[in-house]
């Protein structure tokens, strides 16, 4: 059952503050109340924050498709400890138990509006799923917010940061091949690892496509199975990976066990109720 202030929690829901797996209603309010805290008193070292105006269209592009604005994440510009080919990060710190998501965006995108808008939204999500371990789908999720279609479908191709640097590393491979050929021609096979890249990518294609599929079913099965759901987004945003991959390929019951899921029924699943017999 939702506590009798099921009012505050639907607010808190609209700004991006909903329970992750298992979270237990104190501790929820707990890490709310930790998040206002930082958002009123940030790191005396972080500064160059992200004005109103900033804000203003990605929160826009959020609720639209997420249903959630976000007026608690302290975001701001700084180069430093981002890779050449990272545009942001959020990062997200643990002090005594509770996450503190901040997120980091590069200074050259503080006059490129439009990309600007594009990173914030993105890195919006990370931040509202913060209590997610949840690898598999978050990019893809992150990703939804960019006007570019070929984002959309490609953002899940790396589903961890390291991914990226492994590929990009991964490409010198053949270089190295060349280069060994040329001092060792009878030293050995080398051939064989000139493919690494492309087996490396075709890897990561096929399990984009793999997980890309699985979204897409479940986001057509939530809305042919609750007609009045307007935004479908919105519910996979707040499931765990098993929970995206059950509702795509199997017809389990929706079961209302914790906090997280009793809101999501609440908020966006119960006025279909009487025609839904499976999730």
């Amino acid at each position: 059952m939702l506590p009798k202030t099921k009012d505050k929690f639907i607010a808190l829901n609209k700004k991006g503050l909903f329970p992750g797996p298992n979270e237990k209603e104190k501790a929820f309010l707990e890490r709310v109340h930790a998040l206002e805290e930082f958002f009123s008193k940030p790191p005396s070292e972080v500064d160059d924050f992200l004005t109103d105006g900033d804000w203003s269209a990605p929160q826009q592009e959020l609720l639209e498709k997420y249903d959630f604005s976000p007026d608690w994440i302290v975001a701001h510009f700084d180069n430093a400890k981002l890779p050449f080919f990272q545009a942001g990060a959020t990062w997200i710190s643990e002090k005594k138990a509770l996450r503190i998501p901040l997120i980091q965006l590069k200074k050259r995108y503080a006059n490129k509006p439009a990309a600007l808008s594009e990173m914030v939204a993105h890195e919006a999500v990370h931040a509202a799923r913060m209590q997610f371990d949840e690898p598999r789908f978050e990019e893809l999720l992150a990703y939804q917010t960019s006007r570019f279609p070929w984002r959309r479908f490609l953002g899940g191709l790396f589903m961890r940061s390291w991914e990226s640097t492994l590929f990009l590393l991964s490409l010198l491979i053949p270089f190295g091949v060349e280069l060994s050929l040329a001092f060792f021609p009878e030293g050995g096979n080398w051939e064989i690892f000139f493919w690494t890249p492309w087996v490396y990518f075709l890897y990561l294609l096929g399990r984009n496509l793999l997980n890309w599929g699985t979204l897409t079913r479940a986001r057509r099965k939530l809305m042919r199975r609750y007609p009045a759901l307007k935004k479908p987004w919105a519910v996979l945003l707040r499931l765990t990976d098993e929970e995206i991959w059950s509702l795509a390929w199997s017809s389990e019951k929706w079961e209302k066990e914790d906090l997280r899921k009793q809101l999501i029924w609440e908020i966006y699943l119960k006025k279909d109720w009487v025609r839904v017999k499976f999730l």
